[in-house]
């Protein structure tokens, strides 16, 4: 009987434990790949460090939002994650200067390909 008992607290354990390692995973993930998303578009646009903290965080938290959106049963994904790609535009829009977001948004969209900006 203990043994039962001791097997099935274990099990019970390690399930729980799981899913958080996975999602901290994922998280870990988005956090880098945000991270190197801005960083690359820094380099070409040009906006100052400050900035770039700010877009990391919108760009993570729209990772997460997406994943969300996705993980939903009832919901209409497709317009959930066009949705959401408003807000983070509307976003980063608050952010960068009008030149700047507009040259983010073209790199993004990939309007415009491994090439640096030069007009100022």
């Amino acid at each position: 009987m203990k043994r039962l008992l001791l097997l099935s607290s274990l099990f019970m354990v390690f399930t729980l434990a799981f899913p958080k390692e996975k999602s901290s995973i994922i998280n870990e993930v988005f956090e880098q790949y945000a991270t190197q998303k801005v960083e690359h578009i820094q380099s070409l646009v040009k906006f100052t460090d400050e900035q770039a903290k700010q877009l990391k965080n919108v760009e993570y938290q729209f990772l997460l939002d997406v994943q969300k959106a996705e993980n939903c049963w009832l919901c209409n994904k497709k317009k959930r994650v066009e949705k959401l790609k408003v807000a983070k535009y509307k976003a980063i829009e608050k952010i960068l200067s009008k030149n700047a977001y507009i040259k983010y948004k073209a790199i993004d969209n990939n309007e415009i390909k491994k090439m640096p900006l030069w007009a100022d």
